[in-house]
């Protein structure tokens, strides 16, 4: 028991020792939430979708491949269509040809002066007339230029008629094509007009 008079107890309050545990819970509490605040960050950053990483690859190139096209000429055991006759022909014979083609043809196309060469050729081949060129042209009643010959000037172009006709495998003419004349034969059955002239069987 307390005596009267006597002084009672008072405790007495440390307010600067509260004060700082106060500030070091106060403080603790902050860091803990802090601490939290940065995991919470961290896990959602790690949540979110991630950019797709570019990454370069270096691919080798393929080497440039260059074309080249060859023109391979083929092997061919094609004659020429009157090789009987220009294994044999002479250079005479050849002018023979050239005057009477000039004074038959002189004014048609190359083609039209290869087409009388032909059925010259075409004759001496066949078994109906005579088997020289000569004899070809001089027969009586067949070339009516025949006597003209000697005043026929044959030009380059015939002779080029002439040298394409003994060496091509083609021919303008079929080979029973033994008749020509400006307007055709009532008789004979016409194989094709070449520009002036009527080529008949």
């Amino acid at each position: 028991m307390w005596e009267a008079g006597a002084a009672r107890y008072s405790p007495t309050i440390d307010i600067e020792r509260i004060s700082s545990v106060k500030k070091k819970k106060l403080s603790y509490m902050i860091n803990i939430i802090l601490g939290l605040t940065v995991v919470i960050l961290g896990v959602y950053a790690w949540s979110l979708p991630k950019e797709p990483e570019t990454v370069y690859i270096e691919v080798p190139q393929d080497p440039i491949i260059e074309t080249v096209y060859v023109e391979v000429e083929k092997e061919t055991d094609c004659k020429p269509y009157y090789q009987s006759v220009a294994e044999s022909i002479t250079q005479d014979e050849i002018d023979l040809v050239a005057q009477i083609t000039w004074l038959e043809s002189g004014n048609q196309s190359l083609t039209g002066q290869k087409a009388v060469v032909e059925v010259i050729f075409n004759r001496v081949l066949h078994d109906r007339f005579p088997d020289t060129i000569y004899e070809v042209l001089s027969q009586d009643g067949q070339f009516s230029t025949w006597p003209n010959r000697s005043i026929a000037e044959p030009t380059e172009q015939v002779y080029e008629a002439i040298r394409q006709v003994l060496n091509e495998s083609e021919t303008v003419l079929d080979k029973d094509v033994l008749f020509f004349s400006r307007s055709g034969f009532r008789d004979r059955q016409t194989y094709e007009k070449i520009g002036g002239h009527v080529f008949c069987y």
